[in-house]
């Protein structure tokens, strides 16, 4: 089994405060608060600290969790690294937002990765954008409004053709499995702008030209070009791979049928109504 740790991201007040009270559940469920106090950061926000039992352990723990109500002066934002695979501390990735002109007043570690590649398990998405995606983990998303929804949106990609091909993405920037799927890159997926794959497959390179990955709209791209035994393909700015290792049948048989000058309209799905909005997501 690989081992897997927490992840450091930096999220804005409102990402860390959606997640407050489920602390405080979990609290009342497996033990005690003992002392507490708080202290207001900004209009509807709270850090608070306090002294915990713990029934399952039989030991005290020091809590420290931010409280949060939607309002017009914080709201939530994810930040990562400038790519999927690279890890950063929350003091980093808030020296980022603050050069963008954000006040971060509070910040709190997301989803776990795996340590071998730097990839995290869940999906992040940042203003609308998907930066990774998989089906499999659980989320927290976060509406341009401060409003809140946990659980698993079973993120689904698709792709349709103009001649009449629909594809089923499996994951984006993620690692290529051997025996089945087709995975989607761009240039954001590591330090060397590659699909770092280790074993041959087919490689579909295309180029985008409208749209972007996100719930709330579609991304369009043209086939540029079909690599047969590729491996670590470089990806441009600008540019999209579908890849498929060669010992996933079925699969790779897809990719071989798409034709340079092709047009792909990529849509991105969840399981639930109440994902829709949500323009800033994080594994949880």
């Amino acid at each position: 089994m690989k081992s897997i740790i927490r992840k450091f991201l930096s999220l804005s007040l409102a990402a860390v405060l959606a997640a407050a009270p489920l602390n405080a559940f979990a609290s009342d469920a497996l033990g005690d608060d003992l002392t507490s106090s708080s202290v207001e950061v900004n209009e509807r926000t709270e850090l608070n600290a306090g002294t915990f039992w713990s029934n399952t352990y039989s030991d005290l723990r020091q809590e420290n969790y931010v409280v949060y109500s939607p309002n017009a002066r914080v709201k939530p934002i994810v930040s990562g690294g400038d790519y999927t695979t690279q890890l950063t501390t929350v003091s980093t990735a808030a020296k980022k937002l603050e050069a963008r002109g954000y006040r971060v007043v509070a910040g709190i570690n997301g989803d776990y990765y795996d340590t071998a590649t730097g990839i995290p398990l869940g999906s992040m998405m940042t203003e609308g954008v998907l930066r990774n995606a998989s089906s499999e983990y659980y989320a927290i998303g976060f509406r341009d409004d401060g409003s809140t929804v946990m659980g698993k949106p079973s993120l689904r990609i698709t792709a349709q053709s103009d001649y009449g091909r629909s594809l089923t993405v499996t994951a984006f920037n993620y690692v290529r499995q051997s025996s089945f799927g087709i995975y989607l890159y761009d240039s954001t997926f590591n330090a060397r702008a590659t699909t770092g794959t280790s074993e041959e497959g087919v490689d579909v390179v295309c180029s985008a030209v409208g749209g972007s990955l996100g719930l709330n709209g579609s991304l369009t791209l043209v086939v540029e070009q079909v690599i047969e035994g590729g491996k670590d393909t470089p990806v441009g700015a600008g540019q999209y791979v579908l890849s498929s290792n060669l010992k996933a049948a079925g699969y790779v048989e897809q990719l071989r049928a798409l034709q340079p000058g092709e047009r792909l309209t990529l849509s991105v799905s969840a399981s639930g109504s109440e994902w829709s909005g949500v323009t800033n997501m994080i594994g949880a």
